[in-house]
C-alpha cells in the first residue's frame, strides 16, 4: 500500500514539473526567450516587461503580453506571450500630423502609438511634470533599417486612451523634457485595433 501511495505521488509530481515546465517560465526573460525564437519579426520590448511590441518585414504591428503569472508554493511562474494582430502597419500608416493609437488587448489598460517627429526622446502624461515621471520611447531605426521609418517612434503608456483623450492625457518631451507644442497643438488622432 505505502509503495502504491508513493508511486502515485511521483506520478503526479512528474506531471505537475511536466506541466510547469512546458507551460511556464521562472522568469519574465524565459518567456521572452521563447517568444523571440517563435518568431521572425522585429521584437520591441517595452518598459513593462509583459509587453512586446513585434514588426513583421512587411511593417504589420502586433502586441505580445504575458497576460497572467502563477504562483505555486514560493515561486512565480510566468505564462507564455500571446501574440494579438493589429491592422495598424508602420509602412502604410500616414504620419503626417497625426498620432496613430490602439488600446492593449485583454482590458490590460495601456495604449500604444506611433508619431513621427524626430525630437521626441520621452513621453509623459498630464500631471508632468509635478506628479508623473518621463517615459521612454523607441525610435524604429534602432530596430528596423528602412528610410520609411525615419524619425518614426514607438510609444507606450500605462492608460488606455480614448481617440478624443490622446492630445490632453499625453505630452511628448524633447531631449531637455521640454513640451514639443507642434505635436500638441498641430496633430490629429487615428485609432487602430486588435484583429
Amino acid at each position: 500500500m505505502k509503495e502504491i501511495l508513493l508511486w502515485i505521488i511521483g506520478v503526479a509530481a512528474t506531471i505537475l514539473t511536466v506541466y510547469l515546465v512546458t507551460a511556464y517560465h521562472t522568469t519574465p526573460e524565459g518567456a521572452f526567450e521563447e517568444l523571440r525564437q517563435s518568431t521572425d519579426a522585429t521584437l520591441i520590448p517595452m518598459v513593462h516587461e509583459g509587453h512586446v511590441i513585434l514588426i513583421d518585414e512587411n511593417g504589420a504591428l502586433s502586441v505580445a503580453l504575458m497576460i497572467t503569472e502563477r504562483r505555486f508554493l514560493f515561486n512565480i511562474f510566468y505564462t507564455d506571450f500571446e501574440v494579438f494582430p493589429t491592422n495598424l502597419n508602420v509602412f502604410d500608416v500616414n504620419l503626417n500630423h497625426t498620432i496613430a493609437f490602439l488600446n492593449a488587448p485583454e482590458n490590460s489598460e495601456y495604449t500604444y502609438g506611433l508619431v513621427k517627429n524626430e525630437e521626441v526622446k520621452y513621453l509623459a502624461g498630464s500631471g508632468y511634470p509635478e506628479h508623473e515621471d518621463v517615459l521612454a520611447v523607441y525610435p524604429l531605426t534602432d530596430y528596423i533599417s528602412n528610410d520609411d521609418v525615419e524619425d518614426v517612434i514607438v510609444w507606450f503608456f500605462p492608460q488606455e486612451l480614448e481617440k478624443d483623450t490622446i492630445a490632453s492625457n499625453l505630452n511628448f518631451l524633447d531631449g531637455n523634457e521640454e513640451l514639443i507644442e507642434e505635436i500638441k497643438n498641430d496633430v490629429t488622432t487615428e485609432e487602430f485595433f486588435i484583429e
